[in-house]
């Protein structure tokens, strides 16, 4: 499928990956170009487009659980930090405003802030919301900071350490099975890697590469394991007193 990308360019992509990642804007596509009864479309445009609308409410935040979520545990859940210290004020309490402050103060060491508030060079202006939470073990109220991580492009080490980790995985399928254990680790943040993820795949593929020619051998003799090897211990003499708990409404054993 030939795809136009927001830079200008324009490439061509697998049909599979496009339907993965884009399901509705394909199905559209196709249905607009009629060619959705063609095989490869016909058996999963006519689905797309009869769930399209709950699709689309599933992945905008204008419909999500936590933007129609009003209240929890009996206590009104804001939106916005206006509608927050409008709580506050009337409820006469600063539940929300401190926590609000907390959080700012928290996080106003990443910013850097220009005298003419303009954007630097490579840099992209995004938006900023706090999202409000109320814990359940003591209703503890909790404000935080997020930015809008629809836009903003995907770090390329976060693209690489993901590629990175699922070459390590078919590398351990195909027998390489002395990996397991570090790519296992790996792979838990295949889905958020960060930049130590990365180093870390870097010192697995050297490794590989200063043992490029190893091999794994196992012995398949039977191993002698003589009853000799196993000593029986009776330990009641430490623990005269131990005896298993037996509920009182257990029945009968049925053998011996």
């Amino acid at each position: 499928m030939l795809v136009s990308w927001k830079d200008g360019t324009t490439s061509y992509a697998p049909l599979h990956e496009m339907k993965d990642a884009y399901p509705v804007q394909v199905a559209e596509y196709a249905t607009a170009s009629m060619i959705s009864g063609e095989p490869a479309f016909k058996w999963w445009v006519p689905h797309v487009i009869k769930k399209r609308d709950r699709i689309i409410s599933k992945i905008t935040k204008g419909k999500g659980k936590y933007w129609t979520l009003a209240q929890k545990y009996g206590i009104e859940l804001p939106k916005t930090v206006a509608k927050a210290l409008e709580i506050d004020w009337h409820t006469r309490t600063m539940f929300w405003r401190d926590p609000i402050e907390k959080e700012m103060k928290n996080v106003s060491v990443a910013f850097k802030l220009n005298d003419d508030d303009s954007i630097p060079v490579g840099y992209k202006l995004v938006t900023c919301h706090m999202v409000f939470v109320i814990n359940m073990i003591g209703l503890v109220w909790k404000a935080c900071l997020v930015i809008g991580g629809h836009l903003t492009d995907p770090p390329v080490d976060s693209i690489c350490s993901s590629v990175s980790i699922g070459v390590l995985q078919w590398i351990v399928a195909l027998g390489q099975i002395d990996l397991i254990v570090p790519v296992s680790l790996l792979s838990c943040f295949m889905m958020s890697p960060c930049e130590g993820h990365l180093q870390q795949c870097y010192h697995i593929f050297l490794h590989l590469k200063q043992f490029n020619r190893s091999h794994l051998v196992f012995d398949d003799a039977v191993p002698d394991l003589s009853d000799k090897y196993f000593h029986v211990c009776n330990w009641s003499k430490y623990y005269p007193e131990a005896a298993e708990a037996v509920p009182p409404n257990m029945p009968e054993a049925l053998g011996n």
